[in-house]
This record gives structure tokens, C-alpha cells and sequence, in this order.
């Protein structure tokens, strides 16, 4: 039989890479409904979330079942087309968010199944087929990436026009066409394969009842059919460190469009690797133990000061997570044959494991764990590397597949070919999106200060809605504009970089104060030129949900700078003890000094001791200045209390009478769960 260089040998990297690249979509929605329209908006518990994640994953051990009543084959159209047809309802669905939840599950569950499906059908191939399946994974996963960083981290999903459909459309199209003719070529090489030799047998999208001998074809691969555990934590990492645009830019500081193209520059280097490993390195028992510590180095090293170390260490990540994930598929495909059942198995707990690393990573803001959330990476990358050496126990020396040993074929370069092509989009972004400008004049003749906390993005309807955002501070016109809640990469707020969407959306530079970790916090976009920032805690520091406030002089161009904090107390309702600390802190920094204000989200209404302090230590709030009543902010809804300030140094209220404190407006709608305070002070 010929070299499969024809429509096979696409199939065989399209199907997987496409539907990899929905299932990881998939992801980035359901997690984030889940918080935000069954916790938010329905009043599900933090267990009651657990356990509906953990039956939704667990839908992993119905793999055997499905496979026997559908036959692989027929598993492999349900679950690849059935979750590329779903994927397309999510984006034509514009209604209700838990609407789009229920189709989340449905994908999800697909996705789950297929992936050991996918592997059970390409076993006759043995290694060299199995390893191909591993690197249209990674594949998958940067097609993914470069999807998600041209769209600036704001997912498909979550907009709307007629061209986001059409272009799911379009995908969906590509992948079900591959599907179908991967199909009839398998079906064909099957009949002709009844009477040629048994290494003829196909190697891809087989029903592998119908091929080759039963010994071979009718089972999951032995001892290494276990190795399958490390499905789950292969997703995690993607999903937390090797496919997350926004961390990386968080961490190094770098604006998005750099930190887009380095990812993928990164993930192109490592799938070139692994297509350099396909087939070969597997020679070589030495490589793959070299492989596992350069895997637990990679993913281990920690994060230093600097954005050397940061860009070092994704490429040394990527590149140790390419060489892991091809040995464990290769490795898939050399084992002794054993039951289905037990690949069924290592998917069904594999899955559960992906739920706990997910879960335990952002359960320690509300519960305290025994270990910090950090450990989990090295975690699951430890996982990774010990079922890669489990596998890969049953390659021999010498690699031999049912293609022949060592012969290095055209088309076992096509992943790397296809994934250069995707460094085409960041080069384009790069290029095209310019940097926020500064403006040292504003159009109002005044100063005009917004605060706003965005809740993470999603609107009252558990829908992560940027544009909405962004348009409530577009009607206000601001100058500047503190922000609470802005999470840059969080998984259970779609890995988006929300700051610098916003940012580049309102043409806004600004300065971030991560307070929870390096990926969530306050911030301040200004038009201004900003002169100097500074970031500083709040107590107390063993909060599980840090708080802190960050302290911007802006130049207003009246040779006056302006100071501007930003803050966000303290959320838990009976925290006021903990918010007169935080209100202290901030009096201290301030220290009666000119031209101040200080805005953001307080947690606490008139009356509290941790405002009425600041009113006592001689700070204005703009509202009651304006005397608009009642003035609530929260919740956007149905406004019942005013909980977010925007407060004036003596000064700035003595300026502003003579001029008048135009314009103090509290915004309306549902695009937050509060409603913002914009006002225009004099210069």
C-alpha cells in the first residue's frame, strides 16, 4: 500500500486537530457558566457545582458501552461530528446563557468520548500512528491558541455577526468533510485489506473490529492503556499554562499581541519537535527518560522577576510538554492488547483528575487548602511524566510499527507544515493592533473619573459580554477609569485577558495591580499620561482572596498631576473589621495630600465604620456631593445599596464648587452586577 500522503494522511491530523480545538472552546464556556449562571444567577453551591462537574466528566467511563453498541467507527462519526454540530448551535444560539450551558454539557460530554475513541481507532497503526494522533493534539491545541489570541482572548462563543458563524461554519464543514472521507477511505482500505497481508491494515479511522487481527485490533492497548490517566491533566496544563495567552502576558508584562505571537511561536517549536520525534526517537529508550526531566524541569521552573524568565520558561515548557505528550501516545500504541474496559477506565478517572485540578486551583480563594494553588501545575505535569514512562515501557529499542521500522515518510512533517502556517495570524495582530494612545487634554475642559467593577467580565445573565463593558464606559466619556475584577487568564472566566481587551478596545492605556494571585485585580485605564505607579497590599494577608490598592499620577496637563487609587475591599459580609483595616491603610497612604481621588468598590454602605472614616478624615464622595438619591450601585438588577465611591480630597471639592461637579452619573443596565460612578471634576 501506498504512503498514506493522500486524503488519510490530512484526515487523520484535520479530524483530531479540529475537534481538539472545539473541545477546548467547549471548555472555555462551560467552566465559566457554571460560575455565572448556575452559582450567580440560580444560587447553585460551590458542592453542588463539584458534583455536577464531576457527572458530567465521569461520562468518560461510558466509552466501552458506546463503542460496543455503535461500533468504533460509528462512536468516531457520533462523537467528532456530533461535537462539531454542537459547537455550531453555541454560536447561533443567542438567548438565554442556560441555553448555551446545556449545550456546553452536551459538547462536552462528546469531547470526553472522544477522545479514547479516536485512540482506539488508530491502535492498528501502532505507534508511529498513535504518536501522529498525540502531535494532531498539540495541533489542535495551537490552533486553538491562534484563534483565541486574533480574537484578543475574547472567545468565538461569546460574540455575535453573521461572520462568527459563518466561520464556525466553516470549520465545522472542514472537519465533518474530513470526517466523512476518512471514513470511506478506511472503509475501502478495509475490504481491500481482507486479502492483503496484515500490515496493509489501515492505521486511522477504523472501526477496528473490521481490520486487523483480533488479537491486535479488538483491544486497548495493555499496561499502557493506563497511561490514558494523563489525558486529564494534558487538558489541565493546556488549559492553565500552554494555551493561556493571557497569563503569559500578565507575567511578563509584555502587551497581548507579543505575548500572542510568543505562544505560538513557542507551540510551533514544540510540535516541530514532536513531528521530529515521530517514528524516531523512540530508538532511543535514553530519550524519553531525558524527555520526562526536561518535562519536569520545564513546567516547574519557577516564575523570576523579568520577562526573560517568563518567555524562557514557555518554551522550555512547550517544548517539554511536546516531547512527554509524544511519548505517552507513542507509547499507547506498543502495549500488550487487554479489555477495552481498561481504557475506559484510565478515561473515566483521567477525567475526573482534569475536574480536580481545575477545581482545587480556584477553590483556594474560597477555601483554605493545605498546599497553594501554584503546586498544581508541577502536579499534573509530574502525572504527565510518570504515565509517559509507563507507556513508554512497552516501546522496544528499535521502533517498529505496522508501516515498517524507521522510514521517515513526507507527510510525518505535516503538523509542523499546517501550525507554521498558524504564525501567519499573530504576525498580522502584531502588525495591525497599535498600542493605546495618551491624550494630555480632555475633551471635557475637566477631569472625568469612572469607577466600575466589572465582575469578571459577565453581565446578569452569566454571558461574558466585553463589548457590553465596554460601551457603559464609552456612554461615559471618562478620562480615567479605576476598574475591580479584571481577571487577566483565569480559566473559569474564559482565559481571557479582559484588561487589555478593554484597553485596546477604549484606546486606554493602562497600570495593573494583580492582588489575588498574578492574574486577577484592580486597574486604571487613563487617557493621561500616567507618571508614576505604585501597587501596594491590603490587610489582612491571610485572606484567601488578596485585596490591594494602586496609586497613579497622571499628568492633566495643567502642570498639577493628578493622584488617582484605586481599591477593592474586602467582600465577605461580615468583614467589616477587616475593611476598617483596608479603609486605614488607604488614609495612611493618602495622608491628607492635594489633588487625590480615591474610587473603587468598598463592600460597605454609609453608616459602616470603614466609611464613615474616610468621611471623617475629610474626603467627599462625589455622589452625596451631587446630592443624587439613593444613589445605589449594586445590584445592577434591582439597586438596593451603594457599596462602589468615587471620594475627593478637600481641595478638589473647593475647585469643583466654583466650576460646578458636572455630570456625576451612576450607569445603567446589566453589562456588570454593579453600576458605575463616572463625574467630571475641575482640573
Amino acid at each position: 500500500m501506498s504512503d498514506r500522503g493522500d486524503t488519510r494522511s490530512w484526515a487523520d491530523l484535520v479530524v483530531p486537530a479540529l475537534s481538539v480545538m472545539f473541545g477546548m472552546q467547549v471548555l472555555r464556556t462551560l467552566l465559566p457558566l457554571m460560575v455565572y449562571v448556575l452559582r450567580d444567577r440560580v444560587g447553585w453551591t460551590a458542592v453542588q457545582l463539584g458534583l455536577l462537574a464531576l457527572v458530567v466528566f465521569a461520562t468518560g467511563f461510558l466509552a466501552a458501552p458506546l463503542w460496543r453498541i455503535a461500533g468504533v467507527r460509528g462512536s468516531l462519526l457520533a462523537t467528532a461530528g456530533g461535537l462539531g454540530m454542537l459547537r455550531l448551535a453555541m454560536q447561533l444560539w443567542r438567548g438565554d446563557p442556560l441555553i448555551t450551558f446545556g449545550l456546553a454539557v452536551a459538547a462536552t460530554v462528546l469531547f470526553v468520548l472522544f477522545l479514547p475513541t479516536y485512540l482506539l481507532s488508530v491502535l492498528p497503526g501502532g505507534p508511529r500512528a498513535t504518536a501522529r494522533y498525540g502531535v494532531a493534539l498539540m495541533l489542535g491545541f495551537a490552533a486553538d491558541t491562534a484563534l483565541h489570541g486574533v480574537l484578543l482572548t475574547w472567545d468565538l462563543v461569546w460574540r455575535d455577526g453573521m461572520w462568527t458563524i459563518g466561520l464556525v461554519a466553516a470549520l465545522v464543514a472542514v472537519q465533518i468533510g474530513f470526517l466523512v472521507r476518512g471514513a470511506r477511505a478506511s472503509a475501502t482500505e478495509a475490504t481491500v485489506g481482507a486479502a492483503a497481508p496484515a500490515e496493509a491494515a489501515p492505521a486511522a479511522l477504523t472501526d477496528v473490529e473490521a481490520g486487523p487481527p483480533v488479537g491486535a485490533a479488538a483491544a486497548a492497548p495493555g499496561g499502557a492503556g493506563l497511561a490514558w490517566l494523563a489525558i486529564g491533566p494534558v487538558l489541565a496544563l493546556a488549559m492553565l499554562q500552554f494555551e493561556n495567552i493571557s497569563r503569559l502576558a500578565s507575567l511578563s508584562g509584555w502587551r497581548l499581541p507579543l505575548a500572542y505571537d510568543w505562544m505560538v511561536l513557542t507551540q510551533v517549536a514544540g510540535i516541530a519537535l514532536a513531528a521530529w520525534a515521530v517514528g524516531r526517537v523512540s530508538r532511543q529508550g535514553w530519550f524519553w527518560v531525558a524527555g520526562v526531566g526536561v518535562g519536569l524541569a520545564g513546567v516547574t521552573l519557577p516564575t523570576l522577576s523579568g520577562v526573560a524568565p517568563v518567555a524562557f520558561q514557555m518554551l522550555a515548557g512547550q517544548l517539554a510538554f511536546a516531547l512527554l505528550v509524544t511519548a505517552l501516545f507513542s507509547g499507547l500504541g506498543a502495549g500488550r492488547p487487554a479489555r477495552r474496559g481498561r481504557l475506559t477506565v484510565a478515561n473515566g478517572f483521567g477525567m475526573i483528575m482534569f475536574v480536580l485540578l481545575l477545581f482545587l486551583t480556584y477553590s483556594g480563594y474560597d477555601i483554605a487548602l493545605p498546599f497553594p494553588a501554584a503546586a498544581l501545575v508541577p502536579v499534573a505535569a509530574a502525572i504527565l511524566a510518570l504515565c509517559a514512562v509507563i507507556a513508554t515501557r512497552g516501546l522496544p529499542v528499535q521502533a517498529v510499527d505496522a508501516s515498517g521500522a524507521g522510514a521517515r515518510r513526507p507527510t510525518d512533517w505535516l503538523p509542523a507544515l499546517a501550525v507554521a502556517l498558524l504564525l501567519i495570524l499573530p504576525g498580522v495582530v502584531v502588525a495591525t493592533v497599535r498600542a493605546p494612545a495618551v491624550s494630555p487634554l480632555a475633551a471635557h475642559g475637566g477631569v472625568r473619573v469612572m469607577t466600575f467593577n466589572i465582575h469578571n467580565g459577565f453581565d446578569t445573565r452569566g454571558w461574558l459580554g466585553l463589548e457590553a463593558i465596554a460601551r457603559t464606559i464609552e456612554q461615559q466619556q471618562p478620562d480615567v477609569v479605576a476598574l475591580q475584577e479584571a481577571a487577566r487568564g483565569w480559566v473559569i472566566d474564559g482565559s481571557t485577558d479582559m484588561l487589555s481587551w478593554l484597553s485596546l478596545r477604549l484606546d486606554m492605556p493602562f497600570v495593573w495591580d494583580p492582588t489575588a494571585g498574578p492574574l486577577w485585580g484592580n486597574a486604571i485605564l487613563s487617557r493621561f499620561p500616567i507618571i508614576q505607579s505604585e501597587i501596594y497590599p491590603l490587610p489582612t494577608a491571610d485572606l484567601l482572596l488578596g485585596r490591594g490598592f494602586i496609586r497613579a499620577r497622571l499628568d492633566v496637563g495643567t502642570g498639577q498631576p493628578l493622584d488617582v487609587l484605586a481599591t477593592h475591599y474586602h467582600h465577605v459580609e461580615d468583614g467589616s473589621a477587616v475593611r476598617v483595616q483596608e479603609s486605614q491603610v488607604i488614609l495612611d497612604a493618602w495622608a491628607g495630600a492635594p489633588r487625590t481621588v480615591i474610587a473603587g468598590d468598598m463592600n460597605a454602605v454609609h453608616g459602616d465604620p470603614e466609611i464613615e472614616m474616610l468621611r471623617a478624615a475629610g474626603l467627599v464622595e462625589a455622589v452625596a456631593l451631587a446630592g443624587l438619591t439613593p444613589g445605589y450601585t449594586y445590584d445592577s438588577t434591582k439597586p438596593y445599596q451603594r457599596i462602589d465611591y468615587i471620594w475627593l480630597s478637600p481641595d478638589l471639592v473647593a475647585m469643583s464648587i466654583v466650576q460646578g461637579v458636572r455630570d456625576v452619573v451612576i450607569t445603567s443596565g446589566g453589562a456588570s452586577d454593579h453600576l458605575g460612578i463616572a463625574a467630571t471634576l475641575a482640573r
